[in-house]
Order: structure tokens, then C-alpha cells, then sequence
């Protein structure tokens, strides 16, 4: 294999238009519907575009993908504008998307932290999808019409109250110099641009806070209680890895369930954990 790959890049048809130069280069351009584009690119070396960074801070939103190379798997990279303004870059190699640690789990059952565990995977692996992407982008442009329509006095105004705003948070560099912000060096293009990335939404426009789907109801408590007994099950497993016939059907007394209910319970836990990308493979020979 070479250290150089295919990549795919999926961007919104706008972004594509708004900024021709940004994406020569590609070799193949396909529509994929009627807001969305893909573009092909070859021999790129180490699947690496050279625009993640510029468009991460033009806030274009991406998909992109790329096959295996030498010393890199295959893999792709997420890049999502949230509704505060920041932006949210996910990079999955290999089997990311679709596996956990069985040991991780197991460690994490013990230490009562099971529920967390699954719920930061969750999390980890969450994108925001593109219908979801679009009602934040349209909440900053409507804002970003309203800011346009002010006048200076009023855009300084919101410019200032969101420097106080964000006072001790993360500010980007390029709006601080010795600690202090450059707000009133900005011209107005640069200070709309602040106060989008800042988070700010005009009155009356909604905000669209997309999170990722919740695992369990409580910190205590799964959404359905096969899950919850398919994690008692690994757990069980793993305290009698070599497990006998007496250990075994000891095992389906404690779960009180024969072979058939526990293949079954298999069978649904796996579908409900991949419903959220997660793929569980415990050794199966021990439910047959």
C-alpha cells in the first residue's frame, strides 16, 4: 500500500458554490441531491485534503472518507457547526464506528460506571445529520441577515455584550492580543463573524441544540431492561471465562432463562446497540 489515498469529500451545494477555489482539485463531482455534493479526489497523500483547517474555520460543515494507505486504515472525519458556534471535528479510523471493548465494558460494569461508559460512546460517535446541520446554519444566516441590517452603535453594542459573554471562556487568537480583545479593530464583517461564532442568535430565531440520543432514562436506570440483563450476562460470562456445563447452567439459573431466551436476549441487545453504532461480539459459542 502507498501513503497515498482516495478521498471523498461531501459538502452543501452553497458551500460549494460560495467557494470554488477552496475545492479545485477533485477529479470527480457528483450531485447527491439538491443541496448536497461529492467530490472525489485521488492520490492524496496520507488522506490528507489540505482544506480541513480553512474550511473548519469558514464553518462549512463536511463529510469525508478515505480508503486504506500504508500505515493509515481507512476511516472518516466529521465536521459539524453547533448552534453555539463552535465547531464539533470527529475522526473515526478502522473499526471505531462500529465496536467497543469488551474488556472496557467489563472493567466499567465493575466500577459501577456502565451506564456512563455507554453513553460517552454514544456521544463520541454522535453526528449531528445534515437536516440537523441545515436548521442551525439557517438560524445563523437569519442572524447574520439581522446583524447586516444594524447599525454600527448596534453591532458594537451585541459585539461588546458577547466579548462579556464569553469572558473566560476559550476565545479564538485571533481576537485577543495581550488579553485584551480586538473587537474595535474589527470591521463590521469581522465583528458579525465574532458574534456568530460566539454563539449569538438574533431574537425570535430558534435554537437548535442537537444532542445524542439518550441510552438511559437516569444515571441509574437503562431504557430497557433486556440491555441491562445482556450487560449482567457479559459480566457473568467473564467471571467464569472458562466456563463448564455445571458454571453455565448455573449461569442461566441466575439469569433464569433457557438457551433460547438467552440467544434471544443476545439478539435483541445486539440490535439495540447497533442502532447507536455500537457492535458488541461476545464469544458466542457460549450460548449455544
Amino acid at each position: 500500500m502507498s501513503d497515498r489515498t482516495n478521498v471523498n469529500l461531501s459538502i452543501r451545494l452553497d458551500d460549494f458554490t460560495k467557494h470554488p477555489s477552496l475545492f479545485e482539485g477533485f477529479e470527480i463531482s457528483k450531485s447527491v441531491s439538491n443541496t448536497m455534493i461529492s467530490l472525489d479526489y485521488c492520490d492524496i497523500n496520507n488522506a490528507d485534503l489540505e482544506i480541513e483547517a480553512t474550511m473548519q474555520s469558514l464553518r462549512i460543515p463536511y463529510d469525508k472518507t478515505w480508503e486504506n494507505g500504508k500505515g493509515f486504515a481507512c476511516g472518516s472525519e466529521y465536521c459539524r457547526v453547533l448552534d453555539n458556534g463552535c465547531v464539533s471535528v470527529k475522526k473515526l479510523t478502522g473499526d471505531d464506528q462500529r465496536s467497543v471493548n469488551l474488556d472496557e465494558v467489563i472493567n466499567a460494569y465493575k466500577t459501577g460506571d456502565i451506564q456512563a461508559y455507554f453513553q460517552q460512546k454514544i456521544d463520541d460517535l454522535y453526528i449531528i445529520d445534515w437536516e440537523q446541520q441545515e436548521y442551525i446554519l439557517q438560524a445563523r444566516l437569519l442572524t447574520q441577515m439581522h446583524l447586516l441590517s444594524l447599525k454600527d452603535h448596534q453591532l458594537n453594542k451585541i459585539a461588546n455584550e458577547q466579548v462579556n459573554t464569553i469572558n473566560g471562556k476559550l476565545i479564538e487568537k485571533w481576537l485577543v492580543k495581550d488579553e485584551e480583545p480586538l473587537i474595535s479593530h474589527l470591521d463590521n464583517e469581522g465583528k458579525i463573524t465574532f458574534i456568530l461564532n460566539s454563539g449569538y442568535l438574533s431574537e425570535g430565531v430558534p435554537r437548535y441544540n442537537f444532542g445524542s440520543p439518550k441510552l438511559f432514562k437516569s444515571s441509574k436506570e437503562l431504557v430497557d431492561c433486556e440491555t441491562f440483563q445482556f450487560i449482567k450476562l457479559i459480566m457473568s460470562i467473564n467471571d467464569c471465562f472458562a466456563i463448564n456445563g455445571e458454571e453455565y447452567i448455573e449461569l442461566k439459573e441466575q439469569m433464569n432463562m433457557d438457551d433460547r431466551e438467552i440467544n434471544a436476549l443476545f439478539v435483541k441487545a445486539k440490535t439495540r446497540f447497533t442502532q447507536f453504532n455500537i457492535l458488541l461480539e461476545p464469544n458466542k459459542d457460549l450460548f449455544y
